[in-house]
């Protein structure tokens, strides 16, 4: 977490209508999405970050200190769905910059409401919510147990309760630190584990080490293929294949000289040794590759990859690259080769497949099918790619720093794949925005007051972001593959197509 270090002499107040981030304050973390609002007292530490979002809309405003220094004990106060201060507030901010008649005395009554609100609600801190009960526990298991083969879902798991979806979904994550949906995945393939070792079956555990961006972007990432040959390890596999990737597109061609090596690594200490230390085979496969002393400023940044690219380039565990390149038809939702990016960003809830084991299912269809894959709110997304960006910069950070222990072919690969990473993420935070923005237009799920404001603003970003790629042509991230478009190609194709869906709900 970043230790807050900002003060200010005034109050800080904000209200968040549009967009997302984070507020550090002292030693918490609070996130910020629409309808939060928060105050902070003078001289109290804190960050304040929020996302760099083109249709982001906050009012903040300072107010001297002395208007509320009796009885604000706590430094901060934080309200979630404060939609009922968003009059006062508004009120507020356009009052602070008028000077017209009886604009002083509108100011005062503003503020007395304010102060009135925060003091009244300053002993109603956010609350952790509740956790599960050792008998509802046990009850969620013994359900999913008894009906595993049927494929249950998270509202099925929450009609077992007699509980809501949504108030079942924000108690079971803290009560298990996961999802209902992640769960459910883990929980079955344990169930499956447990059934095959107890049987006679023969298992040959093929291991691949193919991985997104074919080489292209940071792919040490051996935490799939630990996965992959621990749980192949339960089951008794007599066997492991493990296929580097044949589709690396770097000038080394998948060789163990690419950093996804360190997958390989891990994956074969696995095979002997149930329990090896993750942390020294990390540190010994490092300083091999770049040296002690680059090794040090690498090794954190290179540990993050996993996270960087499960949180940049995955929604719902699916990835939204094909290959190394973004798939128009798959972000417009017409494809059939591939899974239909566009209704991720549906109203949220809805599932991508909806068919059971006994239904067709296609191959476009699996992977979406086989994790319950479902709609998801964009502030969830939004906050996943943000962290990944955070993660990309600090990389690239890194890089910088140990340039100086480093060869000129690995300053050169690694500051490439962290830059590709950079293009690429921002490439793909667009087009989710305007896959949003096009599902509004079609169905105002979110109750947006300008929806087509917001869908021009995110198709104009789409398209300006197509022209800045095109300037940087060459690029080897960038450029076309055998029936894809060039990246500045398929953003302006997607572009175009949200616009004629867009427009044919408008007519």
């Amino acid at each position: 977490m970043i230790i807050p270090t900002r003060t200010i002499d005034d109050y800080f107040c904000s209200f968040i209508v549009k967009g997302v981030g984070q507020i550090i304050i002292e030693e918490q973390m609070f996130y910020l999405e629409p309808g939060v609002f928060f105050l902070i007292a003078p001289g109290i530490k804190h960050n304040y970050i929020l996302q760099d979002d083109p249709a982001r809309y906050t009012f903040r405003f300072k107010l001297k200190s002395g208007i509320a220094d009796r009885g604000f004990g706590a430094g901060h106060f934080i309200e979630e769905k404060a939609w009922g201060l968003q009059t006062t507030i508004m009120s507020l901010s356009q009052e602070l910059q008028l000077e017209l008649p009886y604009t002083r005395h509108r100011k005062k009554h503003l503020l007395a409401m304010l102060c009135m609100h925060v003091f009244r609600n300053e002993q109603k801190p956010i609350k952790d919510p509740t956790v599960f009960n050792e008998f509802q526990c046990r009850r969620i298991s013994d359900f999913l147990a008894a009906n595993v083969n049927n494929r249950p879902t998270p509202t099925d798991l929450a009609a077992t309760l007699e509980l809501t979806p949504d108030y079942f979904s924000r108690i079971f994550k803290h009560t298990y630190k996961v999802s209902p949906r992640e769960w459910l995945v883990r929980e079955r393939i344990r169930l499956a584990s447990l059934e095959l070792t107890d049987s006679t079956s023969n298992i040959s555990n093929l291991v691949d080490a193919e991985f997104y961006g074919g080489g292209l972007l940071p792919s040490a990432t051996p935490e799939p293929i630990v996965y992959a040959v621990k749980e192949a390890l339960k089951c008794k596999a007599d066997r492991h294949d493990f296929r580097p990737t044949p589709h690396d597109q770097t000038k080394w061609g998948g060789t163990p000289w690419n950093i996804n090596e360190i997958m390989l690594v891990a994956g074969a200490a696995y095979c002997w040794d149930p329990e090896p230390d993750m942390d020294d085979l990390w540190k010994k496969w490092s300083i091999r590759r770049f040296g002690h002393k680059a090794a040090e400023i690498l090794l954190p940044i290179l540990k993050k990859s996993y996270t960087l690219m499960s949180k940049g380039f995955t929604i719902e565990k699916l990835d939204v690259l094909y290959g190394w390149h973004l798939a128009p038809k798959a972000w417009l939702g017409i494809t059939k080769t591939n899974y239909n990016r566009f209704d991720l960003f549906r109203k949220p809830g809805i599932r991508l497949v909806n068919k059971t084991e006994d239904d067709e299912i296609f191959s476009n269809e699996y992977a979406a099918w086989q994790c319950g894959s479902q709609s998801v709110p964009i502030a969830d997304v939004r906050n996943d790619q943000w962290e990944a960006m955070i993660l990309i910069e600090r990389g690239l950070n890194a890089i910088e720093l140990a340039k100086t222990y480093l060869k000129s072919d690995d300053y050169d690969y690694l500051h490439e794949i962290y830059d590709n990473a950079e293009v690429i993420l921002k490439a793909v935070m667009l087009c989710c925005e305007g896959a949003y923005t096009t599902q509004i237009m079609l169905d105002n799920y979110d109750n947006v007051d300008n929806p087509k404001d917001i869908f021009e603003e995110a198709l104009k970003n789409l398209t300006q972001y197509a022209d800045v790629v095109l300037s940087r042509k060459g690029h080897s991230f960038l450029r076309a593959r055998t029936g894809e478009p060039a990246l500045y190609e398929a953003l302006r194709e997607i572009a175009q197509g949200y616009r004629e869906k867009g427009n044919n709900r408008e007519q």
